[in-house]
């Protein structure tokens, strides 16, 4: 499983802008290490754990299948 990514944007970054969280907004909602989130973003981490998925998903407000290619 990997985060969702298109042409150069992250699903999730786009998700972040629309509802106006930053990385590091994003780190203290999920408890998650902000170097690492964007690492995530950046796609140096392709396959993040499942909890950290699911954490980013709620955190988002949206289903898991909104950020991840399977």
């Amino acid at each position: 499983m990997s985060i969702y990514t298109r042409t150069g944007d992250s699903g999730m970054t786009s998700l972040m802008k629309e509802k106006n969280i930053t990385v590091y907004k994003l780190s203290k909602m999920t408890n998650y290490d902000r170097t690492n989130l964007k690492k995530i973003l950046n796609g140096e981490i392709k396959e993040p754990t499942i909890s950290t998925v699911i954490a980013i998903a709620d955190a988002l407000e949206v289903n898991i299948d909104e950020i991840v290619i399977r």
